[in-house]
């Protein structure tokens, strides 16, 4: 089956409302299910993936998003929490098997 752009979104949503416990995050939902209908691919767009790349680059150099919080850019910062969120909770499911 072939999902336009609408019906991918009508998917995600189902997907999102199954998980009523809040058992797992928006992105482990996604990963372990939209595999059956959609390319991960079509999500990642260059500023999803330059995000990603400076997020883990942040992390593994242990370089602050700025100089200070006032500097900081907010929807970097917003940004750079979600992908926080979705990376130490995958990690947190990978230890627990």
């Amino acid at each position: 089956m072939l999902y336009d752009e609408d019906a991918l979104w009508t998917e995600i949503e189902r997907i999102l409302e199954e998980d009523q416990e809040r058992q797992f995050t928006p992105g482990q939902q996604c990963y372990h299910n939209l595999v059956h209908c959609a390319n991960p691919a079509y999500f990642l767009t260059g500023g999803t993936t330059i995000a990603l790349e400076e997020f883990m680059t942040m992390k593994r150099f242990n370089i602050p998003p700025a100089k200070d919080i006032d500097s900081a850019n907010y929807n970097r910062l917003v940004i750079y929490s979600a992908i926080d969120e979705e990376y130490n909770a995958a990690i947190k499911l990978e230890s627990h098997g």
